[in-house]
């Protein structure tokens, strides 16, 4: 099996830090198919091809994305998407969760016992 994985931090509208961690999990097998199938039918369609797609970058239009036009990131993002949407619901998993740490801390300082460890 292999997992991929973004993370992100924010504060919320109530002031509290938020860690979130998002993913796809499936099998060895099913990486190889879309990593092709990425690399053709995503990447490569907005040329020069993407050497990767990182949302942040891109959004900011900086690093491999610098001096790209708003419609050419616009197009990535839509080519991605369709590309996600066209691969067979049941061959991966997509997770996301969301940690309120701010609470946590609280609750830690409080006396909660909270397992840091398996």
């Amino acid at each position: 099996m292999k997992c991929f994985f973004d993370g992100s931090s924010t504060v919320g509208v109530d002031g509290h830090s938020w860690l979130t961690l998002a993913g796809y999990v499936a099998g060895d097998s099913f990486w190889d198919d879309f990593a092709r199938g990425w690399k053709s039918e995503v990447l490569e369609e907005s040329l020069p091809a993407a050497p990767y797609l990182h949302m942040a970058d891109l959004v900011a239009g900086k690093d491999p994305y610098a001096g790209w036009e708003l419609e050419r990131r616009n197009r990535l993002v839509i080519d991605a998407n369709l590309y996600l949407q066209s691969l067979p619901k049941k061959a991966f998993c997509a997770l996301v969760c969301s940690v309120d740490v701010t609470a946590r801390s609280k609750l830690v300082e409080q006396g909660s016992k909270i397992r840091t460890g398996a």
